[in-house]
């Protein structure tokens, strides 16, 4: 039989001069590969610091965790005590609790920052139960979504599942106990009755030790017969919010979303700010297409907003957000020619752009980000399990933001003043068009100032100028450009 995967305890090294090529091409293009690659999939990243990180998924139908300690230098795979089905999602609290979750109720334990796994059983998990989700926050306090597929109904008609189920543990994973969050009613006009109503899994983030909030979606069952096993009709599904504002002792649900809608990813800054990630048809023409909300609480009520997402990933999968402002969603893209599966935001979801990425066409399922500067994304490629890191908030490095003034004479000699950033990573020179010039000044990192060289051919032009460094040039964009006159 065919083994899948690296072999055992394997690390890969990155020498010291490869690393610094990695870092400057992390910051050239934004996000690179980091240099651990393996079969499978990898669905869930979390990190205790800038330097350590575990990433968890799946390869040959069961789990793999792969461990960082040297920002991304060096991975191990194959951890001590790893085993059991494909995990889908990991998080860590404090310094060194860690606790991974999966399919068939597969619960993962590390007291050790990811290097030394412990498994352990949730008695109370119904059958066949999955676990989509954990959020993990103080120093031990966990929280798991317990998932059902959207549809599967098998219940006799007129029963109603009264409570989906979040499982919860204070001691970094050794204990769990079982919290229920309640099914809303339904709310919607249609003909025939409700005959039965699930609870279709989370996505959780808990912004503090007392709150936590899940996004996922309602199932109901709309009879439109009189037979019972199964009962016949059609399914509607409702997107969900859930909550709780005493560390799960008391869970509260509203529906958010209209019909044929579904939240899948959600990440909260603030215990009243979130921005999450869903389907939310609604029967409009574009059906399908993933979109982004925001999610505010006043006075005790959550209002949903919906934000111009534009469809640049389909499906987005994965929310991270370090303020109310600044987030990054990744996924898989949906239009060829934007050349990334991540997007961001620095104006809390009014406006997304697509990032430069070393695999323009990965299928990213995860984001975390430790500052904002350094984020991780995980997924897979053609090539098998896949991570990216970037160590510039995947801004391209360098890059140009505004010149002024904008034009000049053909003979050159004016003296331009270019806005942008990472201009103090290492810049060699500054081109405009063919024309180079090693006659700069790096004033900050944010400017430089040059002599403009006379024009490329000696006649009037338009040129894009790009500050150069030693392992690219700045990217072409509308705000570069310089125009040569006849003067």
């Amino acid at each position: 039989m065919a083994r899948f995967g690296a072999p055992r305890n394997r690390r890969l090294i990155v020498p010291a001069g490869a690393a610094l090529i990695a870092f400057g091409l992390s910051g050239c293009l934004g996000w690179l590969i980091q240099l651990s690659r393996t079969s499978g999939v990898l669905k869930g990243v979390a990190c205790i610091s800038d330097t350590t990180c575990i990433a968890v998924g799946s390869r040959s139908g069961g789990a793999l965790v792969e461990q960082t300690t040297d920002s991304g230098g060096s991975w191990t795979t194959e951890l001590s005590g790893v085993s059991g089905p494909p995990l889908q999602a990991v998080s860590c609290s404090g310094t060194v609790i860690c606790v991974a979750v999966g399919d068939d109720g597969t619960v993962l334990t590390s007291d050790d920052g990811g290097s030394a796994w412990s498994q352990t059983a949730i008695a109370d998990l119904p059958p066949t139960a999955s676990l989509s989700s954990v959020a993990c926050q103080g120093a031990e306090d966990c929280w798991a979504s317990v998932g059902v597929s959207a549809g599967s109904f098998s219940m006799p008609s007129g029963s109603i599942q009264s409570a989906g189920l979040v499982e919860a543990t204070s001691d970094g994973g050794t204990t769990w106990n079982q919290e229920t969050w309640p099914i809303p009613a339904f709310d919607g006009t249609t003909d025939g009755q409700v005959a039965g109503a699930n609870g279709v899994s989370l996505s959780l983030s808990c912004p503090s030790t007392g709150v936590c909030v899940g996004v996922g979606a309602v199932s109901y069952l709309i009879s439109q017969g009189e037979t019972t096993l199964p009962p016949e009709g059609i399914d509607i599904t409702i997107g969900v919010l859930v909550y709780t504002d005493d560390g799960g002792e008391n869970w509260s649900s509203v529906l958010v979303g209209r019909d044929d809608s579904e939240f899948i990813s959600v990440s909260c800054p603030t215990t009243t700010t979130c921005i999450a990630l869903g389907e939310d048809n609604g029967g409009e023409e574009n059906g399908g297409v993933d979109h982004a909300f925001s999610l505010s609480r006043s006075d005790g009520s959550w209002a949903l907003s919906r934000l111009p997402f534009d469809s640049l990933l389909a499906p987005a999968v994965s929310v991270s957000c370090l303020n109310t402002t600044s987030c990054l969603a990744v996924g898989t893209p949906a239009v060829s020619s934007y050349g990334s599966p991540v997007l961001s935001t620095s104006d809390g979801g009014s406006t997304w752009q697509p990032e430069a990425t070393a695999d323009s066409q990965a299928n990213l399922e995860a984001v975390n980000c430790v500052s904002a500067s350094s984020c991780w994304a995980v997924g897979s490629d053609s090539n098998g399990a896949l991570i990216l890191h970037t160590v510039t908030g995947g801004e391209a490095w360098p890059s140009v933001t505004g010149i002024s003034p904008s034009q000049g004479p053909i003979t050159g000699r004016t003296t331009v003043t270019i806005t942008g950033v990472h201009f103090d990573l290492g810049v060699t020179s500054v081109s405009f068009g063919l024309a180079v010039t090693t006659d700069f000044t790096v004033v900050s990192t944010s400017e430089v100032t040059v002599t403009a060289p006379s024009a490329p051919g000696g006649a009037p032009t338009t040129v894009d100028v790009q500050v150069n460094s030693p392992l690219g040039a700045s990217p072409v964009n509308p705000d570069d450009q310089f125009t040569y006159g006849s003067g």
